[in-house]
This record gives C-alpha cells, sequence and structure tokens, in this order.
C-alpha cells in the first residue's frame, strides 16, 4: 500500500467482526510467577488468566458485565470433571502427570 491508503483486510466486514475479543485468555504458566493480574480487552467480555502448576490450576477471572461468578462456577465444575476422568484412567487418587 501506498502512504496514506489502507489494505483491503481493513475494509473486509469480516476484519472487525474478528477484531471484537469476547474472551481474552492468558497462560502465565512459570515458577517465577506467584501473583498476577488479567482483565478482559471489551467492556462486554471476559478475561481468563492462568497458571499450571504441578498440582493446581490457578485462575483469575474478570468481567466488568458481573456474569464472571457464572463462568467460574463452570470453568471449576470442568476442571473437576477432567480431574476425576484422569484419576479413573490412571487407576490412581494420586496427583495423574501428563503422558506428553
Amino acid at each position: 500500500t501506498k502512504k496514506g491508503e489502507t489494505a483491503a483486510i481493513f475494509e473486509d466486514s469480516l476484519f472487525s467482526d474478528c477484531s471484537h475479543w469476547f474472551v481474552s485468555t492468558s497462560n502465565l504458566s512459570s515458577p517465577l510467577l506467584d501473583g498476577w493480574g488479567w482483565g478482559e480487552v471489551v467492556t462486554d467480555g471476559i478475561g481468563v488468566a492462568y497458571n499450571i502448576k504441578p498440582s493446581r490450576i490457578c485462575a483469575n477471572v474478570t468481567c466488568c458485565q458481573g456474569f464472571s461468578k457464572y463462568f467460574v462456577h463452570y470453568f471449576r465444575k470442568a476442571l473437576l470433571d477432567m480431574e476425576s476422568i484422569i484419576k479413573e484412567d490412571t487407576g490412581s487418587s494420586q496427583t495423574a502427570r501428563s503422558r506428553l
């Protein structure tokens, strides 16, 4: 493009539709990070940061609209369901380790 012109992608409706990030996530897994903050990037969205530790997952959920408690409820339920499936599959009540 020449100076003062814009690329065709910026005129495409798909570009504007894809520019509104309702769910914004970030994985902050590091032994050096024990406390952090995160936020949604649009006022009608939700922000989710998570930190995967060897024996737990820490998460920070934010939302300007007040529905984060519902998201947290189902997020926690999904994690507990996954834990149950992993423990059942490994036949162990101890923390299962990744097979990757």
